[in-house]
């Protein structure tokens, strides 16, 4: 198969052959749509023109990500090993291709020059380093940004920093804050591609048409987590019909994605469609055997309706998706991204020139648009929410009413 790349595929795949001469470790942001994997594969090939007898090592998160990656690879023209829980390799190849949590058990030693991770934004990933510390790394994602934050503790005068909290200027304690943990802590530097606006212009993804509620808007998120799943689930449930209706209204026909937070929204959720094209496949309710069949089946299958909790984020190339039905609210603009991102694609099979996000959570006002400009740059570096002081927790004594910081 021959790939042709986009202008700014080659300008990426430059760019990264001369960072990687100057820093240990790259993060290669590219919108969700825009081509990581071709992108990955015809890097890899540049640099095995550089150095033909370097090893390469490519980790993947997910099981069904290890086929289609290699798959690529060879489209390249890129001779690679899988390493799968079963495989006996004899590891010959200069290109290994292998889920991270199999990498990880099998405890992989061979010698390797250069680690690419994909979808690097998954902390998974991490652990896998130390068993390749003299490689250099380069990590590709639509998303870094990491939805945690760390404790520490500061001094309001001096600014000492410290993990626990410690007694310092003015014999004073130090003061509770909390910081964004950053992609910059993992990777050295990043290449930033085209915003998503720029490649809609120029034709590699479609336009948005979006339509927003807040179904959810009782519910509250849970400190510096993400809403509580149960608390979605209890909720949803007495919006299904309202979902229904929202889709026979704005997207009947149309091949739909319908995005949850619990498993246990999906089984209700196929009841009350039960008129139309739908299944629904997780964790829980569907064994890993069953997920191509469905993927298959929905590729396949006109006006197909695809229900999915935690799956399908990544990794799932059906181009003909018309429709996003998000039935959850979220603080993780990683997910979010993600998820929208599956209706970007451009296809030649169907006249897609827009697709319609159906946003329920009130995702839209929380964490912008999917189109919207984002500076990737400063959120590796900085983190989504700047540093900030903790509020200190006020108890009030229920013998004397005296309020204090406790």
């Amino acid at each position: 198969m021959n790939y042709i790349l986009y202008d700014y595929q080659d300008e990426m795949v430059s760019a990264l052959l001369n960072k990687l001469d100057l820093y240990e470790s790259i993060l290669c942001q590219s919108a969700t749509g825009s081509g990581k994997t071709v992108i990955m594969s015809d890097f890899i090939c540049k640099y095995l023109e550089l150095f033909p007898n370097n090893k390469i090592l490519v980790s993947v998160h997910r099981d069904e990500l290890v086929d289609q990656t290699s798959k690529t690879l060879s489209g390249f023209g890129v001779l690679n090993e899988k390493i799968t829980a079963k495989s006996k390799n004899l590891f010959a190849s200069n290109v290994y291709v292998g889920m991270t949590q199999t990498i990880w058990s099998r405890k992989i030693s061979v010698d390797i020059d250069l680690m690419i991770i994909d979808e690097a934004h998954e902390q998974i990933h991490v652990k896998s380093f130390d068993l390749f510390k003299k490689a250099k790394r380069v990590g590709f994602t639509a998303t870094p940004v990491l939805n945690k934050r760390r404790v520490f503790y500061n001094c309001e005068y001096c600014k000492t920093k410290s993990d626990e909290v410690k007694v310092c200027c003015f014999n004073e304690k130090m003061e509770k804050y909390s910081a964004p943990v950053t992609m910059s802590e993992t990777y050295t530097d990043i290449i930033v591609g085209p915003p998503i606006k720029k490649l809609i212009e120029n034709g590699n993804l479609v336009d948005e048409i979006i339509f927003t509620y807040d179904w959810y808007s009782n519910l509250d998120a849970k400190g510096n987590d993400d809403y509580d799943e149960n608390e979605i689930a209890e909720e949803s449930v007495k919006h299904d019909q309202n979902v229904l209706e929202e889709y026979e209204s704005k997207a009947k026909g149309k091949k739909t994605m319908i995005f949850t937070a619990s498993t246990k929204q999906n089984l209700s959720l196929v009841q009350t469609f039960n008129e139309y094209q739908i299944k629904s496949y997780d964790s829980v309710n569907n064994d890993v055997s069953e997920r191509k069949g469905i993927v298959d089946w929905f590729k396949n299958t006109d006006g197909a309706i695809l229900v999915s909790t935690g799956t399908f984020t990544t990794g799932f190339d059906v181009k003909e998706v018309e429709c996003i039905i998000v039935n959850r609210p979220t603080k993780s603009l990683s997910l979010w991204l993600q998820i929208i991102g599956r209706g970007a694609r451009t296809t030649t099979e169907i006249y897609k020139d827009s697709f319609i996000v159906i946003d329920l959570g009130g995702n839209v006002k929380r964490l912008g648009k999917w189109s919207d400009y984002i500076d990737w740059e400063k959120i590796f570096f900085k983190g989504l929410i700047p540093e900030k002081r903790k509020k200190p927790t006020i108890i009030q004594c229920d013998e004397c009413g005296y309020n204090f910081v406790g």
